[in-house]
This record gives structure tokens, sequence and C-alpha cells, in this order.
């Protein structure tokens, strides 16, 4: 196997397709409506949440004391991925988000940082999800939930 930095290799395609259908899995089950086992199964069991607030835990955690967006519209929307191969089982990607919840369209924006991981099965895995907020709405669900809170200083 060769470089996954390197373009014209088919395992780094089937890689790139394999990590954009994770984020992809992700994004989807992050909303209101799914279960905690939808939202589990595109992260590793030791996955960590970075909040922009600076607040880090275990997404297991996240998904089941963050009550503020249960019952109510809640969407996150991909659009550009960059991916970098750390090595062969490892990769970082940053992504372009933005969300819409019932309180505002956009809701906020900004980015979603991954590092993920190949796991036994072969699936690539959300090990570590650092989310970095450029801005939000003011009447929107993200303000009252953590504007006042947010690092705008985060790291680029």
């Amino acid at each position: 196997m060769g470089d996954l930095n390197e373009p014209g290799i088919i395992e780094r395609a089937i890689a790139l397709a394999e990590i954009h259908a994770t984020l992809g899995a992700y994004a989807v089950a992050a909303r209101d409506s799914s279960s905690l086992e939808e939202k589990l199964d595109t992260l590793t069991p030791d996955a960590e949440i970075d909040l922009p607030t600076g607040l880090r835990m275990r997404f297991a955690d996240f998904f089941t004391g963050n009550p503020g967006n249960r019952d109510r519209y809640f969407r996150h929307h991909v659009t550009s991925v960059a991916v970098r191969f750390t090595g062969k089982d490892t990769a970082e990607a940053i992504s372009q988000i933005f969300a819409i919840t019932g309180q505002a369209t956009p809701d906020h924006w900004g980015e979603w940082r991954d590092t993920l991981v190949k796991v036994e099965s072969g699936r690539w895995l959300i090990k570590e999800k650092i989310i970095v907020v450029d801005n939000w709405d003011p009447k929107g669900w993200y303000a009252g939930a953590f504007g006042s809170q947010t690092h705008r200083d985060r790291p680029q």
C-alpha cells in the first residue's frame, strides 16, 4: 500500500469514500430525532468532543447529558470536506458546516475538525471532534445554549 495522501492510489479512493460516508452518517445522526445508538455508531467507544465553550467530554456523556437539542428541529449540513491521512489507519478531516434549527436558519455555522481511525472491522470512525463555531444567529438555539460561553479565539 502506498502513501494514502498520494493521488491515484485505489486505497486512497476507498478510504476517502469511507471517511466521507462516516462524516455524512454522523451529520444525519446528530439530529433531534435519532437514537443514541445512531449517534454513537460513527464514533469509537472512547470518542471525545471538544465544544466551542472549551469543554471537552466523552461523546456518550455529551449525547446523554445534553437535553438542549432534544424535541426540537435540529439538522447539521456538511459542505466542503478536506481529508489528510496521518497514517495508514488515521486521518484528519475539516468540514464546513451549518446547523438549522426551529429557531433560526442558519442557527450557527463553522467547522468540524475530526480525527478518524480505521478500526478492526475496517470501518473509519470518529475518535475526536473539535467544533469551531464561527458565528450564530442571536435569536437561535445556539445563542441561548452556548453563545455567551463561546471562545472565538480557538486555534486555527
